[in-house]
């Protein structure tokens, strides 16, 4: 039997991760990158969508469903066409809310 790996004071706060699941599962993926604003303003645009691109593409492999969220008043115009290039669909959330 193997000893329980010490934890730090930092961990003893939070209760243990659950395992990995190695099988399949019909629990949908969900995949939440908030916010890829801070990406485009410190990165250059094609390091940063290279970077959404293979991010994407493990997620869809992986059947995940993957949102992004950015602020397009930070954000030229330009990187949002490159941004909107590399996703399926855009929403503007409802300003009235």
């Amino acid at each position: 039997m193997r000893p329980e790996p010490r934890r730090s004071r930092r961990d003893q706060c939070r209760p243990p991760a659950p395992p990995f699941r190695t099988g399949p599962s019909d629990e949908q993926i969900v995949v939440c990158l908030n916010s890829l604003t801070t990406i485009l303003q410190y990165a250059d645009d094609g390091p940063a969508l290279a970077f959404l691109r293979e991010l994407l593409d493990h997620c869809e492999v992986a059947g995940a469903l993957t949102h992004v969220h950015l602020d397009p008043s930070a954000i030229d115009e330009q990187t949002i066409e490159g941004v909107r290039g590399q996703v399926d669909e855009t929403v503007r959330p409802d300003e009235s809310a």
